[in-house]
């Protein structure tokens, strides 16, 4: 039995960024639910029962949360049984591929008292419509602390020693990989750390559990993803299966940690936003001349303004959505709901 937590989604400075198709393939897959419902229809409650359930029965099982609310989850993937269960609202749109055969429609609202939503219809709609400007002012807020994470990047990179990131990468891809091979080129592509209405969370001491852990000691802003794309090139070339965790401040290109399972092994990049303790340390100050420590300093105190403001505005939106969660959850029959929780159960048992 094995308990791993992550982030298939995250608010970033590219807007709502979604990984929900790397969750789980379709080929892959015995079966996708992707459960529909409002807000306040219980999808997070539904999820973290079945995933308890199935942990009690010994099986691993991924909990999926959300970074609009930290404290719920997204869905839930049954390592075992093959098995996803997942949120198709929006912001995360996820419809079946191939309904039927590998995914289905659970659609919670089947159980809403349609004829008393429909009287509170214009307080569903300004609400939505407000949420929307606050994530749309939260992203703004990140896209301007990009632009400063930019500026600390490029004093960096004035500093910066090639030879020594060379041996470095060089040093610990030999120590990783030796004369290994793998038995199958696959990436999948995640969050760990994401920004929250409680603030900026990740889940590194939950989800990194490999024998081997290689502790990246870095500060916002240096040459770790430098070094963690070489190690992803180079398992990746050995034809090792790896999962990848970006961040948010660069959700598809910026490489925060890495886990190679195959290998018994993870490589974690912990700074003042995500620190981690532990693991073999690799420091990477011997990769730099004296950078400009003031200037950075400074960039810093900006960065982490806009970041935090960012965190408020989402925790403003928070608030709203626990409004609106309000119009429903007198609304929808939990009963029914949890009837079907018994059902969905029972189809994922048969079907192993």
């Amino acid at each position: 039995m094995q308990k791993t937590d992550l982030f298939p989604g995250g608010n970033t400075t590219q807007g709502f960024f979604s990984y929900y198709d790397q969750i789980l393939p379709q080929k892959d897959a015995n079966m996708i639910y992707c459960v529909k419902g409002g807000p306040g229809a219980g999808k997070s409650t539904f999820f973290k029962t079945l995933g308890k359930e199935f942990l009690e029965m010994g099986c691993d099982v991924e909990f999926l949360h959300c970074s609009s609310d930290n404290h719920s989850l997204d869905g839930i993937l049954i390592k075992q049984y093959r098995t996803l269960l997942v949120d198709g609202t929006a912001p995360h749109i996820v419809d079946p591929k191939n309904p039927g055969a590998s995914d289905i429609i659970l659609h919670f609202g089947d159980f809403f008292n349609m004829p008393k939503l429909k009287e509170q219809k214009d307080t569903i709609l300004s609400l939505n419509k407000a949420i929307g400007q606050k994530f749309s002012r939260a992203y703004r807020y990140l896209r301007s602390a990009k632009e400063i994470y930019l500026d600390i990047n490029n004093m960096y990179q004035n500093a910066f020693l090639h030879t020594n990131l060379k041996a470095i990468s060089s040093n610990l891809n030999r120590e990783i990989f030796a004369d290994k091979k793998g038995k199958e080129e696959k990436e999948r592509k995640m969050f760990l750390s994401a920004v929250t209405p409680g603030g900026l969370v990740n889940y590194l001491k939950e989800t990194i559990q490999t024998p081997i852990v290689y502790q990246i000691k870095s500060h916002a802003g240096d040459c770790a993803p430098k070094l963690l794309e070489s190690i992803r090139n180079e398992a990746l070339k050995r034809d090792f299966s790896i999962e990848t965790f970006y961040c948010p401040m660069d959700p598809d290109q910026k490489i925060d940690h890495l886990i190679i399972k195959e290998l018994g092994v993870s490589i974690v990049t912990s700074n003042q936003y995500h620190p981690y303790e532990g693991g073999n340390v690799i420091d990477l100050a011997t990769c730099y001349a004296e950078p400009d420590k003031a200037e950075i300093r400074y960039n810093m105190e900006w960065m982490d303004t806009l970041i935090q403001k960012s965190v408020s505005v989402i925790r403003e939106a928070k608030a709203l959505h626990d409004e609106l969660e309000q119009c429903y959850v007198p609304n929808i029959d939990f009963e029914q709901i949890n009837l079907l929780k018994d059902t969905v159960k029972e189809e994922i048992l048969a079907n192993k």
